[in-house]
């Protein structure tokens, strides 16, 4: 598989329109800061994360996996997958990790 930079990521197509999810393959600098902030905020009050154009859900797995209540908005149906993953672990459930199946570009 070809590498796309000098971090050896691979291309890992999400769509055949957007996106090669790097967030799946390594933790960098950015996703680490906001899981720091999304650590102490998440002690302080009552946290929502919303990411999108999520992927592969890679992030936002992460901040539902240190309580905060997490959407995840793709033009990807990852949704299998997600129902998979709040089942197979006990802390997650649908109030705490949710999913949408939509382009961003269709939001009003």
């Amino acid at each position: 598989m070809e590498k796309l930079n000098n971090k050896n990521d691979s291309l890992i197509k999400t769509t055949n329109f957007t996106g090669a999810d790097i967030s799946s393959q390594r933790i960098d600098i950015l996703d680490q800061k906001s899981l720091k902030y999304a650590v102490e905020i998440t002690t302080k009050n009552n946290a929502i994360a919303i990411d999108l154009g999520c992927g592969l859900g890679s992030q936002g797995i992460r901040f539902a996996n240190i309580g905060i209540n997490t959407i995840l908005i793709d033009q990807l149906n990852i949704k299998d997958t997600i129902t998979n993953i709040i089942k197979s672990t006990p802390h997650l459930n649908n109030q705490n990790l949710k999913y949408i199946n939509k382009n961003i570009k269709n939001f009003t």
